[in-house]
């Protein structure tokens, strides 16, 4: 890869932009920028809420084996 997850990200977006047209608020370029971090912005949020959900789900199997270990 030729940057980190976070310069791919935004690199990303700003193709898939560029590709559908999409602007927020405004119809110029200024709909582009407010668009672009706008989704990044979004992404990272559920990003972050599928780390939570999975180190829940973590969490709760090795309560499950460690209480499977003690009934032994």
């Amino acid at each position: 890869m030729f940057a980190c997850e976070y310069c791919f990200c935004h690199y990303i977006n700003i193709g898939i932009l560029f590709l559908t047209q999409f602007r927020l608020f405004h119809d110029d370029w200024r709909g582009y920028v407010i668009a672009g971090f706008c989704l990044v912005w979004i992404a990272n949020i559920y990003s972050s809420l599928f780390s939570i959900i999975r180190l829940d789900i973590k969490k709760e199997k090795m309560e499950i084996t460690e209480k499977e270990d003690d009934n032994k």
